[in-house]
């Protein structure tokens, strides 16, 4: 597991949020295909925006995501892009898990690795294996190392 900044944790925490709203509603049977879930922020704003190619319910309450693609949209007018050919949120524990490759995309940093848990109760956030971290300052010398 890798620690990563407070700001990366934030932000896959608001990315879970998203899928967990866009996923939770009871009423979500079947496949959906080739969609785009708008997620409000509490100020009625844009929080997020997850698309994907299918979501697809299985047993036990859990929903698999494929070709994720999620836009994150900060309060502070950054935004970032969260990427993996699949995913998996789980409807009762609110988990999203994935064994597949991730790529979390900022302004000054990319995170790249192989599987993700993140679970809601605990706010525990894990990258698997092969994690890379690339830190950009910009030329003005601000950024995620300012």
């Amino acid at each position: 597991m890798i620690k990563v900044p407070i700001k990366t944790i934030l932000v896959l925490s608001a990315l879970a949020a998203a899928v967990s709203t866009a996923c939770a509603k009871d009423e979500f049977r079947g496949t959906l295909k080739g969609f785009t879930f708008e997620v409000p922020n509490k100020n009625g704003g844009r929080c997020a925006l997850i698309d994907g190619n299918n979501a697809t319910t299985l047993s036990g309450g859990q929903v698999e995501i494929t070709d994720i693609k999620t836009k994150i949209f900060c309060e502070d007018g950054r935004e970032v892009d969260v990427t993996s050919p699949r995913a998996v949120f789980n409807k009762n524990t609110r988990d999203v898990t994935t064994d597949a490759p991730v790529r979390v995309v900022t302004r000054d940093m990319i995170i790249d690795g192989i599987g993700l848990f993140w679970n809601p109760n605990n706010k525990l956030i894990e990258i698997k294996e092969n994690v890379k971290v690339e830190l950009t300052v910009e030329q003005d010398g601000k950024g995620l190392l300012q």
